[in-house]
């Protein structure tokens, strides 16, 4: 019982972190440029995105059981080495997101792919690495 309420803290903890910070960098930091870039292909009314809530769950959903399940086993704590494996899993994960993108929608805007790129290793790099040291401190 506890190794299921373990996993299912690193889960919740995960997915609100990455919640987090991706309205952090999305719809605060870098609003002005997401919607300037994806206004004509993106859901955006009065200046702001309007995701479809559903979608966006499965999203960081997803993203959570990535990091519970293949990111936390080999992630050692807040150190170069853990942020360098999970920036290059999310910047891979990214890549294959833009580029999926890029191939089958028309206007998919070729100046976001590299910015989203990066974001997605630094995003996975905290978001993991965080889970990690937030679980640590609740179950140790």
């Amino acid at each position: 019982l506890i190794k299921y309420m373990m996993i299912l803290t690193l889960l919740v903890v995960s997915i609100i972190l990455y919640m987090v910070m991706d309205y952090l960098w999305i719809g605060i930091l870098m609003k002005g440029f997401y919607t300037k870039s994806l206004s004509g292909i993106g859901r955006i009314e009065n200046g702001s995105f309007k995701p479809r809530i559903f979608s966006m769950i499965l999203v960081y959903v997803s993203l959570g059981f990535l990091t519970v399940f293949y990111l936390i086993p080999r992630i050692t704590g807040f150190n170069k080495e853990s942020l360098i494996f999970a920036f290059l899993f999310g910047f891979a994960l990214y890549v294959f997101y833009e580029y999926t993108n890029h191939a089958i929608i028309k206007d998919w805007p070729r100046k976001i792919i590299l910015l989203d790129c990066v974001w997605g290793g630094v995003l996975v790099a905290l978001g993991s690495c965080l889970t990690f040291i937030i679980s640590a401190k609740i179950f140790f």
